[in-house]
């Protein structure tokens, strides 16, 4: 290309994949780019992820929401609270705040009520499952948060860098890649969990919201006047 040709910009989605090899002070702008090129996308069709793979991806996404709705109703169960209104409060609160109640409860059913409510090994299985729950929402963040490009044919998804590195880091550790396979497996590992939740949470002892929403009409409070 000769000095009077027109350069023409890289599309968006090659700058930000180069960008942590670029050399800010030594960039110059190209030549002979008088008019804005404006692109219609960020991330082109043939560079998509493939319908097997965003489906891969969407069972990802509808396994974790089974695991959420699962842990509210053991949060409830183990703060002795009826599983419906407790709801209220647990669908509101972040995975983080959820899990470090549990651990609360858990503790407090060892050592304050003695393992007489909830058995030892019960408590035990459910310690358990927050350590298993923590690995997989690890994995389970990067594939839902991640701009992932398809290779040709399609057997792999290489991710785009969430957030600004330099070039040496960049070398150092590549970015993320996944296979269907693996993504598959992802969302069979987080279905199992949210079963085996779900089996321990119905031998969690549950209150009869109608019995307590009885016996404290029997006795209503009233401010005085």
């Amino acid at each position: 290309m000769s000095d009077e040709e027109p350069a023409l910009p890289l599309p968006a989605v090659v700058r930000a994949m180069l960008q942590p090899f670029v050399e800010v002070m030594n960039e110059r702008p190209p030549k002979g780019v008088s008019q804005r090129i404006v692109e219609p996308t960020f991330l082109q069709p043939h560079l998509r992820p493939t319908a097997d793979q965003l489906q891969a991806i969407g069972r990802v996404t509808t396994a974790w929401s089974l695991v959420e709705r699962v842990l509210g109703m053991v949060l409830s169960r183990l703060a002795m609270a009826p599983e419906y209104p407790a709801t209220a409060i647990t669908k509101d609160l972040g995975l983080d705040y959820q899990t470090k109640a549990i651990r609360t409860l858990i503790a407090l059913h060892q050592e304050r009520y003695r393992k007489q409510v909830i058995p030892s090994d019960t408590l035990e299985v459910l310690t358990n499952m927050l350590k298993e729950l923590s690995k997989l929402r690890q994995e389970r963040n990067i594939v839902v948060h991640t701009v992932w490009i398809s290779s040709i044919p399609g057997t792999t998804l290489h991710s785009l860098r969430a957030r600004p590195v330099t070039g040496s880091a960049s070398a150092s550790k590549p970015s993320e890649e996944r296979t269907l396979d693996q993504i598959n497996k992802l969302a069979d590992d987080i279905q199992a969990l949210a079963d085996a939740m779900f089996i321990v949470v119905q031998f969690l002892p549950a209150l009869d919201e109608g019995l307590i929403a009885k016996s404290l009409a029997l006795n209503p409070g009233h401010l005085p006047r």
